[in-house]
């Protein structure tokens, strides 16, 4: 692979008590365990903090996480070319899930789940589609109209369709453009785009009842991006509109979810100089030029919501909006 450089080698655990080590020759992957030092009478250093714990046997590897609750370790291994974009070999794209916590296996950690890939797809493509809930009980990725929740802590047993018991995943009713996980809750919120007569919809979910808490529509969005706040407080959706009057060119509109409130209730925020472009006629393709600067962020520990851009054809100079 030519993606992967010595940062991507290791990765720790979420609260320190493992550390995972990729082979740089793609051999496969060792996990240590964290310790104390130990030290003499006299002060010497006796044994250090790091134990061999398990050898993953997984070739090509280069990519590693934990999960929250630290019982599992997910790897993503492969061969890519230069791009990232994984090549036809004999060692197929795989997502590979360990167990950690079960101390009689041999020191040869066992494969507790696997999802296999085709070649031709980018690795980040890939490997954003999975994410753990907050507490590490669940694991979840997506098929185009269905969710797939497996339970890490039942031998991974995927959690069945409450409107159809027969389903052995959850449909959703359209291609899922987009999901993510609550860093603090057991939600997971998911769009679909508009479709004909249909608006896009953007649903909030509980795991595992998969009861709906929030349900938004909306018309006429062109793409909609979700950030949670760290703590799980707040939700915010960037909706891209096209302007008035104004072929190829998109203005933003924000949606704040106050996720700790009873409904849920939102508030609108426009921002009608942060643009985006766009190409308006699907035949020529997606828009390749380069996109004016813009972005917004959560307070980390606060209820403050950060929003800048420019310059672009409507703003001169940066511009940033702080609202509470």
């Amino acid at each position: 692979s030519g993606v992967a450089g010595p940062w991507d080698t290791l990765e720790w655990s979420p609260n320190g008590n493992y550390l995972i080590v990729l082979d740089e020759r793609r051999r496969g992957a060792g996990v240590f365990t964290v310790k104390d030092d130990e030290y003499d009478e006299d002060g010497d250093l006796i044994q250090s903090g790091f134990k061999f714990y398990k050898k993953l046997s997984v070739p090509n590897s280069f990519r590693a996480v934990f999960s929250p609750d630290e019982r599992h370790v997910m790897l993503l291994s492969g061969v890519t070319d230069q791009n990232g974009i994984f090549i036809d070999n004999a060692i197929k794209p795989k997502v590979s899930i360990y167990d950690l916590i079960n101390k009689y296996e041999a020191k040869e950690g066992r494969e507790k789940k696997k999802f296999n890939f085709n070649g031709g797809r980018h690795f980040e493509e890939i490997w954003e589609k999975f994410q753990w809930t907050d507490d590490g009980n669940y694991l979840i990725t997506q098929r185009r109209d269905q969710l797939h929740i497996f339970d890490a802590h039942n031998d991974f047993k995927p959690l069945r369709d409450p409107d159809n018991r027969e389903n052995e995943f959850i449909s959703v009713g359209g291609p899922i453009r987009k999901f993510t996980v609550s860093p603090e809750d057991n939600y997971v919120a998911y769009w679909i785009p508009e479709e004909g007569e249909k608006p896009l919809k953007f649903v909030i979910k509980e795991i595992p009842s998969m009861n709906t808490v929030k349900q938004q529509t909306l018309y006429g969005v062109k793409n909609l991006e979700i950030k949670w706040h760290p703590q799980g407080t707040y939700l915010a959706l960037r909706a891209c509109l096209p302007m008035k009057g104004r072929k190829g060119s998109l203005t933003m509109s924000f949606k704040l979810f106050h996720i700790k409130e009873k409904g849920i209730p939102m508030d609108t925020v426009d921002c009608e100089n942060y643009i985006e472009y766009y190409e308006p006629d699907p035949a020529k393709g997606p828009y390749e030029g380069r996109q004016p600067i813009g972005g917004f962020e959560w307070e980390p520990c606060g209820s403050r919501f950060a929003v800048f851009y420019g310059p672009n054809d409507k703003v001169t100079k940066t511009e940033i909006k702080l609202f509470k």
